[in-house]
């Protein structure tokens, strides 16, 4: 009689056995893939951690300014009847292709429907991201993981020049030079002017050629793909953009909005911590 209620409980116990080692080998493997995606190919060290979670939260709602415009043109682009016949928000198109360096006709309303959506296109070429970790990669080439005269005295990420006396820094005390490493009031003001470089400057079309491409096949922009079309960024050309390359590979996180948030979370920790002794 005794065996009868043993086995059951036996039963029970090698079945609650089986779920619970089958759902820590699962918590396992996303431990993993978590470890692997926050992961750096070689250390940083608490210097240039740092530089990534300050720099790195404003990178990212610089892009997300981008997508929502990206979202607005993509949902008008859908409504030829209410935007060029009837004129709804037609004004917004106008503003946002003038903003992004195109003339103010790139729209109006004796066009066809056809030629609406060709130019929806042309205006979305530009109306677009820069990959985080390649504008990383370049803010840590250009300011030198944020140590430079120029990130430090006029919040210049990116070398970005000006032309105006009084625009910016001058290279070096006894520079003759004819430009000014331009000043920025905040470092958001900085990624912003950027990443608009990037998506209307002449020098950088294969930049979005090759994005738009991407887009076309349904692939997120890649940084590193995108890095190789940066050779006009800088007078040292190809190495320029294969230092970019070994930037992304060796020192920024598969996942940074993960590395961020754990590495937040950690120096929380640790502030936790400290603060009980």
């Amino acid at each position: 009689m005794l065996r009868k209620k043993v086995y059951p409980i036996l039963l029970l116990f090698l079945v609650w056995a089986l779920l619970h080692f089958s759902c820590d080998t699962e918590v396992r493997k996303k431990e993993k893939i978590r470890a692997a995606e926050i992961a750096t190919l070689r250390p940083l060290p608490g210097g240039h951690k740092q530089f990534i979670l300050n720099i790195y939260p404003k990178i990212a709602n610089a892009n997300l300014e981008m997508e929502i415009k990206r979202e607005g043109i993509l949902s008008l682009g859908k409504k030829y009847q209410k935007v060029i016949v009837n004129g709804e928000r037609l004004y917004w198109l106008k503003e946002i292709a003038a903003e992004f360096k195109f003339e103010d006709s790139l729209f109006s309303r004796e066009m066809t429907e056809k030629e609406f959506k060709t130019k929806i296109d042309t205006l979305l070429s530009r109306v677009d991201i820069i990959p985080e970790n390649l504008v990383l990669a370049q803010a840590i080439v250009e300011s030198g993981w944020g140590k430079s005269k120029f990130a430090k005295e006029a919040n210049n990420y990116f070398g970005i020049r000006c032309y105006t006396p009084g625009c910016g820094v001058k290279p070096s005390e006894s520079s003759d030079s004819t430009f000014w490493v331009k000043k920025y009031p905040t470092i958001e003001s900085c990624i912003e002017e950027y990443i608009r470089t990037l998506n209307t400057g002449l020098a950088y079309d294969n930049l979005r050629k090759a994005r738009q491409s991407l887009r076309q096949n349904n692939d997120f922009p890649n940084g590193v793909e995108l890095a190789k079309r940066l050779k006009k960024y800088s007078e040292s050309g190809s190495n320029y953009t294969n230092l970019l390359a070994s930037i992304i590979k060796n020192y920024i996180p598969a996942n940074l909005s993960a590395f961020v948030k754990y590495q937040g979370s950690a120096k929380m920790l640790e502030e936790d911590f400290f603060s009980q002794e």
